[in-house]
């Protein structure tokens, strides 16, 4: 009889939860003004890093910091309209959302190395341009 009142039992016992995943980023974007500084060299590398902080909305509405940095190669490729461009050599940048579903903390990294630029579309440019006042 002890073993009957086991099984009855077991047969009862709540059943285990399961745990719900959280959202993916899928359709998360983000919104805001980039404070941008660049150390160009159209012959050689050149630096491009950035920071920026605004809305996130999607999944994960709130705010958001994101911070980065891009370097470009030699500035020799021409896709017309009398400006040259340059291989994506690098592309790395943390991002942070704060919102009531979770916080996020992520990283984007360029995925491959170029090495075919006439196939693989990572370019940049890198420009400086003066201050002028417009009338």
């Amino acid at each position: 009889m002890r073993a009957l009142v086991i099984a009855i039992a077991t047969l009862f016992a709540p059943a285990a939860r399961a745990q719900v995943p959280p959202p993916t980023l899928s359709g998360e974007h983000f919104v805001g003004v980039p404070d941008v500084t660049t150390d160009c060299h159209p012959d050689g590398t050149s630096t491009v890093t950035f920071t920026v902080s605004g809305a996130a909305t999607g999944p994960y509405p709130g705010t958001f910091t994101e911070t980065g940095s891009a370097t470009i190669g030699p500035q020799t490729l021409s896709p017309g309209g009398g400006q040259s461009i340059g291989t994506l050599l690098t592309f790395d940048a943390v991002f942070t959302i704060s919102s009531a579903t979770g916080d996020v903390t992520g990283t984007k990294t360029l995925a491959f190395p170029v090495t075919n630029p006439a196939t693989q579309l990572a370019i940049g440019q890198c420009n400086t341009f003066e201050t002028v006042e417009l009338e």
